[in-house]
């Protein structure tokens, strides 16, 4: 069976579940530990993640949390540890409450490590990252990809030649609003500098591929889900995983890529009952 090096880089962080019901408090490894825990189930590869982790309480957590979800780890210096914190409504949805960002986490900044692929989590959240790091990414990986924040972080001014700097970009909705607004607008214009963009969304992924724009329908769709985190990072770490395993060609190749990430995304997903 082959082996594929996959490196992750950036934004690691603890997500923080309150639950008003029990008084209860549970912490899960967020960010890239999301990509992390999804990839823990996929055969033939050799995951190592750089991340800033803080000497703090949350920092020790992460750190056993990311051990056992089996990557080696290379830590970058921080004052605190990155968190997110949610609380779990009456109805089993969650509210996100407060993002952290102490520390020396925005001055993070990393070292490129040859592999098969590697992903970059938020590259517009890194203000130290630049187009430099991700050529000599590429120079050392055949594949590069990374994924948006912009919600929750303003755009760096060198966003775009970022954008041009990987061959894979993954996208959400709220993505789309914050770029182009329109969806179909937003893909082909990325999609005409990005050799592949996946945009997520919770009933098809739309993908540019080469500039045209493909359709894929949710066919494993979770009717009235309860709790989607994390469900951007399982469709991310499973498709990079398809294109290494497939090697896409054809629209078939890449519909079939996309299926069998929706599926992993709904494995993932907490249902009403």
């Amino acid at each position: 069976m082959s082996t594929w090096a996959v490196n992750l880089y950036g934004n690691a962080f603890v997500d923080r579940i309150q639950d008003p019901a029990t008084g209860g408090m549970e912490r899960r490894a967020g960010g890239t530990g999301n990509v992390l825990r999804a990839l823990g189930g996929l055969a033939g590869l050799r995951v190592h993640l750089e991340a800033s982790v803080g000497e703090d309480e949350d920092g020790r957590f992460l750190r056993t949390e990311l051990a056992r979800l089996g990557a080696t780890v290379t830590e970058v210096a921080s004052a605190a540890t990155q968190s997110a914190t949610f609380r779990r409504r009456e109805d089993g949805t969650l509210e996100k409450l407060e993002v952290t960002r102490e520390g020396s986490y925005r001055q993070t900044r990393f070292a490129p490590r040859p592999g098969d692929w590697s992903h970059v989590a938020y590259l517009d959240f890194l203000p130290s990252l630049d187009v430099g790091f991700l050529r000599e990414l590429k120079r050392l990986c055949p594949l590069v990809s990374g994924d948006l924040c912009l919600t929750e972080a303003p755009a760096p001014p060198h966003l775009d030649e970022l954008l041009g700097a990987v061959d894979v970009l993954f996208l959400s909705d709220e993505n789309c609003a914050q770029l182009f607004g329109d969806p179909v607008v937003t893909l082909r214009r990325l999609g005409e500098r990005i050799p592949v963009v996946v945009l997520h969304e919770a009933d098809q992924v739309r993908l540019a591929i080469q500039g045209r724009v493909l359709r894929v329908p949710n066919r494993h769709l979770v009717a009235d889900p309860l709790e989607t985190l994390g469900a951007g990072d399982r469709l991310a770490a499973r498709f990079m995983h398809q294109m290494l395993t497939r090697k896409p060609r054809t629209d078939r190749d890449w519909e079939l890529c996309t299926q069998e990430s929706q599926l992993l995304v709904a494995q993932g997903i907490v249902g009403r009952p």
